[in-house]
């Protein structure tokens, strides 16, 4: 279950929600607390080691991410179209959660929110029973 909650006012930036609910043996589950990142350089590094660590990895990112974060060998990268608030990277995960579960063993989501200047991560990994 995933929900998505936007509010916003013509020319202000509006607020934004997002409920994850997994079920053991159904497709994703979240691998790591979500993370909050730094940097480019970090949030490079981090999807790295987490391409090293998992094999094939898909890099959903949020619109203000500069996708040379990702470039990084084997690892498949689609930025998410702007207009949410942050939630571009869960839109996408809505709409594709399944076929991600049936091409990838993990998929990290990473998104920057220009209003506090912080990004975030969240990484998740399909259960042995999706596979």
């Amino acid at each position: 279950m995933i929900g998505i909650v936007e509010c916003s006012q013509p020319g202000s930036p509006g607020d934004s929600a997002v409920l994850l609910g997994f079920r053991a043996g159904d497709g994703f589950g979240l691998a790591e607390p979500v993370q909050e990142t730094g940097d480019a350089d970090e949030l490079a590094a981090r999807l790295a080691s987490l391409a090293a660590a998992h094999g094939r990895l898909l890099v959903v990112l949020g619109s203000t991410v500069d996708p040379a974060v990702a470039a990084i060998a084997g690892v498949d990268v689609l930025v998410a179209d702007p207009g949410g608030a942050c939630t571009g990277v869960w839109l996408e995960l809505a709409r594709h959660w399944q076929e991600w579960s049936d091409s990838y063993p993990a998929v990290a989501l990473a998104d920057h929110d220009a209003l506090t200047r912080r990004g975030y991560l969240a990484v998740l990994r399909t259960t042995p029973a999706s596979r």
